[in-house]
């Protein structure tokens, strides 16, 4: 049930999160506003990676508590270094309990990742805190005319 990491988790591939994240951020950004209907005063972003998510996340919400989660020792290094205004845990994502219960629970792109998906969203529904929210986002399907990129989504 763990998930893998497809592109690894080196220089290349947290450099390759960051160019994504300089894109969808923005999205994702409104996404989470659109959907927030009361103030979070703690949040926590799932496969947070080298953190870029996360630190959306913590602008996003305004709040003060932002946790990521992940299993690699090398992202949590490199996302605990560069946005020192969150906490980060090593944890696995497809275990719980997790380590802390949050009224926002956000993942983006995770769930592709990941066996026994249904599941997965069941138990981190019950890691929130009373009247907590999850938000999760994901592709349904990508079209694109671009070789690279058309490689890039058959790898992933």
């Amino acid at each position: 049930m763990a998930m893998r990491y497809t592109l690894g988790t080196d220089r290349t591939a947290a450099l390759r999160l960051e160019t994504l994240a300089s894109f969808f951020n923005p999205f994702s950004r409104r996404f989470i506003q659109q959907h927030i209907t009361t103030p979070v005063k703690s949040s926590l972003d799932l496969g947070c990676g080298p953190g870029f998510t996360t630190a959306m996340v913590a602008e996003a919400t305004s709040c003060k508590t932002v946790y990521g989660l992940d299993r690699s020792p090398r992202f949590l290094k490199a996302a605990a270094a560069r946005f020192k205004q969150c906490r980060f845990i090593k944890h696995d994502v497809s275990q719980t309990p997790f380590p802390v219960r949050t009224d926002l629970i956000y993942a983006r792109f995770l769930l592709t990742h990941l066996k026994n998906q249904t599941e997965l969203v069941n138990h981190w529904v019950r890691q929130l805190n009373h009247n907590g929210m999850l938000l999760v986002e994901e592709t349904d399907a990508i079209d694109t005319g671009i070789a690279v990129f058309k490689k890039y989504v058959r790898v992933t």
